[in-house]
């Protein structure tokens, strides 16, 4: 079967694509966890991790990314699986959880047994299969979940699996996962060092000149010239009011732009095909002086209801509960 796609354009995605990797709060992050997995095998001391941040920031790419580096592989009588990885169930429950890490050890029946001995049986074949580093992503769907009870029992579960696991701990998730570290102190305590991978702040000086940088590698690795200039200001703020300084909706608006020009046969990418990335790749609704690219936008962040960068009432209703039980009893749910 044919492509549609010429190799140069293949070529130049995919090394747009990987120029997002080792951005400075990327790399120093990835290189973390990196020594905290040397600093186990070598002293046996577990140094455990909460990876937060906003969606579009990284923490897929960076879980993508270990992975990659230690990919499971079969030996003759053994599985060796150095990074455990499972995702936390959207209807998250302790069971479910359970025996999503069962199937990432591919385990035969990870449904099978009580919540006690999937974790005993957990922890067995875990040191079995040589797994190095534990990553649970998306923790913040036990507190989409709702219930405190959930929420609670949840941290005492972590917090006696991080007690029967011999390698470090990462846990991913939206910055409203927090919530959960605080609903037991002694979870906290042994999730104290945090990673966050957050969006470019334009109001802070470094996260100007950082963003700066990462746009400048991007522009490096274009095969064809942009308008658009890292030098200067207005085009990063303008870049910036179209990704909310989030690096991987950077990545989708310079990629779309690339593939618009290859298909309008155009040699240069003008505000104007960046204003319809933005529409394709960004936000459907973002023309007229919705569109940052536009003579006409109305210059303020894209984060009112119905936008794109819109923080949803979860995430305010989570801080809230985190405000009123930092000191008491829970409520019975989450407010709305």
């Amino acid at each position: 079967m044919g492509t549609r796609l010429p190799t140069e354009l293949v070529q130049a995605l995919t090394r747009l694509k990987m120029d997002i990797l080792m951005f400075p709060r990327f790399q120093r992050a990835y290189e973390k966890i990196l020594d905290s997995i040397e600093l186990c095998e070598r002293t046996g001391v577990a140094e455990n991790f909460q990876l937060l941040g906003p969606s579009g920031c990284g923490k897929s790419t960076l879980c993508a990314l270990l992975l990659s580096k230690f990919p499971m592989r079969m030996e003759p009588e053994r599985t060796v699986v150095p990074i455990l990885y499972a995702q936390v169930p959207a209807l998250a429950t302790i069971h479910a959880l359970a025996g999503s890490l069962l199937k990432g050890l591919n385990d035969p029946a990870p449904t099978r047994g009580t919540t006690d001995e999937k974790a005993a049986r957990l922890c067995l074949v875990a040191k079995g299969c040589g797994v190095r580093l534990v990553m649970l992503d998306e923790v913040q769907h036990v507190i989409d979940r709702g219930q405190s009870l959930t929420i609670t029992r949840t941290a005492d579960w972590i917090k006696s699996l991080e007690s029967n696991i011999e390698p470090p701990i990462i846990l991913v998730g939206l910055s409203r996962a927090k919530v959960l570290l605080d609903a037991n102190e002694q979870l906290r305590r042994r999730f104290s060092a945090s990673l966050h991978l957050d969006q470019f702040d334009f109001s802070k000086d470094d996260d100007v000149l950082e963003f700066a940088g990462l746009v400048a590698s991007f522009l490096e690795a274009m095969p064809i010239r942009c308008d658009l200039k890292p030098e200067s200001y207005d085009d990063l703020r303008m870049l910036h009011n179209a990704t909310d300084g989030r690096v991987g909706y950077l990545v989708k608006l310079f990629m779309r732009a690339l593939m618009i020009a290859y298909e309008s046969h155009e040699r240069k990418i003008k505000r104007s095909l960046l204003a319809q990335a933005f529409i394709e790749a960004v936000w459907s609704d973002g023309v007229g002086e919705r569109n940052p690219f536009s003579t006409n936008f109305h210059g303020r962040q894209l984060i009112e209801r119905g936008e794109p960068f819109y923080e949803d009432v979860i995430i305010k209703s989570a801080v809230r509960w985190q405000s009123r039980n930092s000191g008491g009893t829970s409520p019975n749910k989450v407010p709305a």
